[in-house]
């Protein structure tokens, strides 16, 4: 039931002894006070009144009258009405202006005969407002007792979406904080509406997306357009994620609004709970996820990987993912900086699950480890492919939330045991990678390795004595003059000595590029687009960024 409305007062014993006479098309408008006043310039406006005065002083001012009227309608004043005067019939103080005005600005126009006492118009209005508010308490009490049991009995989240589905008499759609559906349920079809979640998810579709489909499917049944509504489900400053429903209007009835206040609640303290156990089973993967990198033997892998129900055959990669806070003040606070972390680890586990429930990730430390799964049947060199394209389809999803990601690749291995090979080879690519070719996101081993084997295997002074030999006046020069030639020249090594592409990246004219170029010759003394300059040059680049370990 929402709240009262003026055409519904109206209709109470007593105050259907008032004569409306005009503004009839406002009696929609919602009432939650009753105000009499008798010097209209001394109202206190509140919003939803129900109006009541005599205008003894300015019965004769129609234009202040008028005045008035326009004020109550800002003011979203509920009604207004006029004591009829004692010594004559209601025309000779309501004005026929004043009538057209309240039929113009449609807001209903009483007027009150001199045998009704106000008495008779407060208190039956009063005690309707109180007892629509008493229902409205109980309705939320019942939703209250019935989902509270439903939890304490083990119900889950469906379940309790069922309930207040049937509560509300209308669609309900549960999402978590990142715009997963969680729960979906109808008074009606709920199998049809459980195929329909599934397929959202199976689409990884956005919530936007989800109304859209939800909308169709109900116009389709009822052959009824109607509004959807989001309630956040918060508790504590914390958002859990959000109720989102089907009503006839864009704006929620007052049982509406108290049963998601209340509903929200519940919800938030259930998901709270799902959080401690998922937390719970998380600290024992990153257990595992240490026995892994610890070398122990392949039995125990099997056995742990088993007990997660984890496929303990297959082909499999460790990518290795590192993502950033983007804004500064993020940076600089602790909490935050924990925040996004968390968030980004669970937006990576929810953009894993729509490629395949057979991917792991775990985090650890402010890293997020994943053990990507692949089949037995197909080959190592098609499981390298695949590691590669999960990997820049997570970056291009994480960047849609906003973050700055770097993956590191290392390569796949059919023995569980070899993983911990795989996730060396991608902290090597990963912290390689990001010094020979920043602009690069993705970044598989094979890409970097000889450059880290060929620091391994040289000396500190043979390695000065290649970077002093091909790119040091280089350097010097950026030094002295704050300019950008080194990462000129990297770049358009990186982009295969193309410059349209060079230049674009550079956010530069073609013709500075080519300017910086020629001036890069200039100072080596040959040209390093040529071989063999062309290979030492890159050589001494890769060495030079690896022993500096700046990007």
């Amino acid at each position: 039931m929402s709240q009262l409305t003026v055409g519904e007062a109206w209709t109470l014993e007593g105050v259907n002894r008032l004569q409306l006479v005009g503004g009839k098309t406002g009696l929609s408008r919602e009432i939650q006070y009753v105000t009499v006043v008798e010097i209209p310039e001394s109202i206190m406006w509140k919003g939803k009144e129900f109006l009541i005065t005599t205008f003894s002083n300015v019965k004769d001012d129609v234009d202040t009258q008028i005045n008035l009227m326009e004020e109550a309608c800002k003011k979203n004043c509920a009604a207004l009405a006029i004591l009829s005067h004692p010594q004559g019939a209601y025309s000779a103080v309501i004005h026929p202006s004043l009538i057209a005005s309240a039929d113009r600005l449609g807001l209903p126009l009483f007027m009150i005969p001199n045998k009704v006492p106000y008495i008779d118009i407060i208190t039956p209005i009063y005690q309707e407002i109180v007892n629509r508010q008493y229902s409205a308490l109980k309705y939320a009490l019942d939703l209250d007792t019935e989902m509270t049991g439903a939890i304490l009995a083990g119900k889950n989240l469906h379940d309790l979406c069922k309930i207040l589905s049937e509560f509300l008499t209308t669609l309900v759609l549960i999402v978590d904080r990142w715009g997963s559906p969680r729960a979906l349920a109808s008074p009606n079809d709920a199998a049809t509406l459980d195929v329909f979640l599934e397929q959202c998810r199976a689409d990884r579709l956005q919530i936007s997306d989800y109304i859209g489909v939800a909308n169709r499917i109900w116009s389709d049944k009822t052959h009824e357009k109607t509004a959807f509504v989001r309630h956040p489900i918060r508790a504590g400053g914390y958002k859990y994620g959000e109720i989102i429903i089907q009503c006839q209007k864009a704006e929620l009835s007052r049982y509406e609004a108290v049963a998601l206040d209340k509903a929200s609640t519940i919800l938030a303290l259930y998901m709270e709970r799902e959080q401690a156990i998922e937390e719970a089973r998380l600290r024992i993967q990153r257990d595992v996820l240490d026995d892994l990198l610890s070398g122990t033997s392949r039995e125990h892998l099997k056995s742990k990987f088993s007990s997660f129900g984890w496929p303990v055959e297959g082909i499999r990669s460790i990518l290795l993912v590192k993502t950033n806070a983007t804004s500064d003040f993020a940076k600089e606070s602790a909490y935050l900086q924990k925040a996004n972390s968390d968030d980004s680890f669970k937006i990576v586990r929810h953009i894993l699950a729509g490629h395949s429930p057979s991917h792991i990730a775990i985090r650890r430390g402010d890293s997020i480890v994943i053990i990507s799964h692949f089949s037995s049947s197909i080959s190592i060199e098609e499981a390298k492919r695949l590691s590669v394209q999960l990997a820049r389809s997570l970056i291009r999803d994480l960047e849609k939330w906003q973050w700055r990601v770097r993956i590191g690749i290392g390569n796949p291995y059919a023995d569980i045991q070899k993983l911990y090979e795989s996730y060396q080879e991608a902290e090597i690519a990963l912290s390689i990678g990001q010094m020979i070719c920043p602009e690069e996101k993705a970044i598989h081993a094979d890409n970097v390795i000889g450059h880290y084997y060929l620091s391994k295997a040289l000396t500190e002074e043979e390695s000065d004595i290649i970077i002093n030999t091909f790119v040091r006046e280089l350097i010097e020069y950026d030094r002295e003059h704050s300019s950008e030639l080194l990462k000129t020249l990297e770049t358009y090594y990186s982009y295969g000595c193309r410059v349209s592409q060079t230049a674009s990246t550079l956010c530069i004219h073609r013709n500075t590029l080519k300017y910086r170029l020629d001036k890069i010759k200039e100072i080596l003394g040959f040209d390093p687009m040529v071989d063999p300059y062309r290979l030492n040059v890159q050589m001494a680049l890769a060495l030079y960024r690896i022993k500096n370990k700046y990007s």
